[in-house]
């Protein structure tokens, strides 16, 4: 899989507990502060021909997972702000958020200026988990949220192995120019 992504930031752990970000193009620090949460979140500036992009790939602990709901909340509270003015590079937040449009933290979140790329192209409520079932993924908790001077024109789920998520494929536009495709695969 690295192959064709061979420039990575990772603080990946065992089963679900990091995240990384692989990328065709070379990696630099974003400037972005990643609060700790209880899974490792990672956060990069990929040095695209077109111009940088940053990124943050972002897992929340579900409320499941604790024993307090509102670390869950707060994790979505403490990701990164949206970029804002037209001089910063577009910003994403990618990964598995717990979270559907229905969540409140999620709704707060996009309110600071985020769009939920799926939900911009129309396909907000369809299904990324889980796939490991005899019934459909019927919840939405996978997400990649886009600010700054790109816009989702495109999305599309895949089946992945070994996971019980399906993974997210956003087409963007940056700058109006020419689409590109990022990819998110959430963690098993």
């Amino acid at each position: 899989m690295t192959a064709g992504l061979p420039f990575v930031s990772s603080r990946a752990r065992d089963a679900a507990g990091g995240t990384a970000l692989l990328a065709r193009h070379p990696l630099a620090p974003s400037g972005m502060v990643l609060r700790e949460g209880v899974f490792a979140q990672v956060e990069g500036r990929v040095l695209a021909p077109g111009g940088p992009v940053d990124v943050v790939v972002a897992h929340p602990a579900a409320p499941v997972f604790r024993g307090d709901p509102t670390g869950w909340a707060q994790e979505i509270t403490d990701l990164p702000p949206p970029a804002v003015s037209p001089d910063q590079p577009p910003r994403l937040v990618v990964g598995d958020l717990d979270a559907t449009l229905d969540h409140r933290p999620l709704r707060t979140l996009l309110a600071r200026g985020w769009d939920d790329a799926a939900d911009a192209v129309g396909a907000g409520l369809r299904g990324t988990w889980p796939t490991d079932r005899t019934v459909p993924p019927f919840a939405a908790i996978d997400h990649v949220l886009v600010s700054g001077r790109a816009s989702p024109v495109g999305v599309l789920t895949r089946d992945l192995p070994g996971t019980d998520h399906a993974g997210l494929v956003v087409t963007l536009a940056v700058d109006g120019g020419r689409p590109g495709a990022t990819g998110i695969r959430p963690g098993p």
